[in-house]
């Protein structure tokens, strides 16, 4: 089972079934994060006890009281969890939203900006929104899709493939003891190729 480590007032780890009863029993501290494997929420659990406990989560995430100090919110960059998986975690008060970051990167560069008016639309098209990288997160990278061939930036229309380029602050100084790597990695002014295919949208969101 995979374990999920609490950030808050004190740091400590816990299996999932804790941290469920945590906020079953609204023990659960107003502010903290959780870090896991999420790949997990593919594989919710699917016997009787486990969907009386999302009912009584759901019940309990639902509540006024809880949903304005409490809200579950979780950011993956794993692939794009269906369709259906989004539509059970919201079942049960959870908000997910998507990412893209690479151990180059140090961390999490790319993220799925959520906007309020995308709330009122059909669940299918709300997991194809939420299936995009989205938006650079601000002072930490410029973000351009390529043209391999060209070398100019693809047409933002959703279709046309490219390759990832990030720059700024949050990209590494290079490779240790492999500058043959480091200089085909990071190239023309501090652009960093990072080897991923991806296509850019009207909005300017990445995917």
């Amino acid at each position: 089972m995979p374990m999920a480590r609490v950030t808050a007032a004190s740091s400590r780890a816990a299996r999932p079934p804790v941290w469920r009863r945590a906020m079953l029993s609204q023990t659960m501290p107003s502010k903290g994060s959780f870090c896991a494997m999420l790949g997990s929420p593919r594989r919710l659990p699917s016997s009787s006890s486990s969907r009386g406990d999302e009912t009584r989560m759901s019940q309990a995430m639902s509540s006024s009281a809880v949903s304005s100090r409490a809200r579950v919110r979780i950011l993956t960059a794993d692939a794009p969890p269906p369709a259906a998986v989004l539509h059970r975690t919201e079942s049960i008060g959870f908000e997910v939203s998507h990412g893209y970051g690479l151990t180059e990167t140090a961390r999490l560069v790319v993220c799925c900006a959520w906007k309020g008016e995308w709330n009122k639309l059909p669940a299918s098209e709300r997991a194809r929104l939420k299936a995009r990288q989205g938006v650079r997160t601000p002072g930490m990278a410029e973000v351009d899709i390529i043209d391999g061939e060209t070398g100019h930036s693809v047409p933002c229309d959703g279709s046309t493939m490219g390759e990832i380029m990030l720059r700024g602050g949050c990209v590494m100084l290079g490779y240790l003891d492999n500058d043959k790597a480091t200089k085909a990695a990071i190239r023309d002014n501090g652009w960093f190729y990072t080897g991923d295919v991806g296509v850019m949208h009207p909005d300017g969101y990445m995917e």
